[in-house]
């Protein structure tokens, strides 16, 4: 009976082992598969890590490109202006040397039209003095055109003087 209970004690001892040993072996599978996922994750981790890796560094040699691109374009920007800048300095002075040669020749037209009509009164008045003193005979009289602009009739003022004509002004 003793052996019997040993052997009792020692089957259910022997039954509980298993057990354990069968828990054990089913947590060691149970962990083994955990750690092939976990290494599975962590190579799938480390793909994705070199592929950002890449990634980033493709980025990088991207950004440096678009970084010289952008201070090339700083450079021409800052050429254009530069140029532009130029361009309407010499606009500037172009614009100021036609207004002081329009106010020149402006000058030019008041100064030859006191000329013309200085003349005109010298030339009427020495007429007058050579028909008064009997030197001459008194000659035909003619109103000259009042429109000083027109050079059309300046030499048609200046001809008939010259035909003899007393000029006389109304401007």
């Amino acid at each position: 009976d003793m052996l019997e209970s040993t052997v009792k004690k020692n089957t259910a001892k022997i039954e509980v082992k298993e057990k354990k040993l069968s828990d054990v072996m089913a947590k060691v599978t149970s962990l083994e598969l955990a750690l092939g996922e976990i290494s599975r994750n962590l190579e799938h981790q480390e793909e994705k890590e070199k592929r950002n890796l890449v990634t980033i560094q493709a980025g990088q040699v991207e950004l440096d490109k678009l970084q010289m691109l952008l201070t090339m374009r700083e450079k021409e920007m800052q050429h254009v202006k530069q140029l532009a800048r130029t361009i309407v300095d010499k606009r500037r002075e172009v614009e100021v040397f036609f207004h002081e040669a329009l106010d020149h020749v402006r000058q030019e037209i008041v100064a030859s039209r006191l000329r013309y009509k200085k003349q005109a009164l010298q030339d009427y008045q020495q007429k007058f003095r050579e028909a008064t003193a009997r030197m001459i005979k008194f000659p035909p009289i003619r109103t000259f055109n009042k429109s000083p602009n027109n050079t059309s009739y300046l030499y048609a003022d200046m001809e008939a003087a010259a035909q003899g004509y007393i000029r006389f002004l109304f401007y």
